[in-house]
């Protein structure tokens, strides 16, 4: 049988695919399997991209294909069993694909007993080497239970991502209205330091 070299740019506009427009890297995967484990030109695998994401459709569909599961995969997929054996004696600050943070992984799984398993793990909640925290990934998804647990477990609601805005700034760039997220974060904290300025 004979086997077809991908093209760089195949693979980029694939990876690029898992992240925007996960069905329709679907389809392309069901006609060339060997994308499953296929890097772009700046060394990201649909994989991550999917993981980071939280695609969990296309990450079925990468392992089924070949992919080989990672922590931060099992993590998007709440495979606790999976987590808990892959960092088994390992660090638990470990940062994934762009910097991203474990329980990044977690919470774009949407599963709130993955994120309490890997905080009861000692799982690292505010990264120093983090382009973003966790908090970040919970008001992006919209959860108030995630931002409730992570907040609890001594999340730093000051912390900035790769561009200097707070958890906090994004809950305003993203107009929640929720008042329990905002208080969580520390809106009225927030409110308080600037009129006492």
């Amino acid at each position: 049988m004979r086997t077809t070299r991908l093209q760089p740019l195949a693979i980029d506009l694939f990876v690029q695919l898992a992240h925007d427009s996960p069905g329709t890297a679907m389809a392309q995967l069901s006609g060339c399997r060997s994308l499953a484990r296929a890097a772009s030109s700046w060394g990201e695998t649909a994989l991550q991209a999917a993981s980071h994401l939280g695609h969990r459709a296309l990450i079925a569909c990468l392992l089924e294909s070949g992919a080989d599961l990672d922590v931060f995969a099992a993590a998007a997929m709440a495979d606790r069993e999976a987590v808990r054996s892959m960092t088994a004696g390992r660090d638990r600050d470990l940062l994934g694909v762009h910097d991203l943070p474990l329980l990044h992984f977690a919470v774009m799984s949407r599963d709130l007993a993955m994120v309490e398993a890997l905080l009861a793990a000692g799982a690292a909640h505010s990264s120093p080497a983090a382009s973003l925290s966790p908090l970040h990934s919970a008001v992006g998804i919209g959860s108030t239970s995630m931002v409730r647990v992570l907040v609890s477990a001594g999340a730093d609601v000051a912390f900035t991502d790769a561009f200097g805005e707070t958890a906090l700034d994004w809950a305003y760039d993203l107009r929640v209205s929720d008042p329990e997220m905002l208080e969580l974060l520390g809106a009225t904290r927030a409110r308080a330091a600037r009129r006492s300025a």
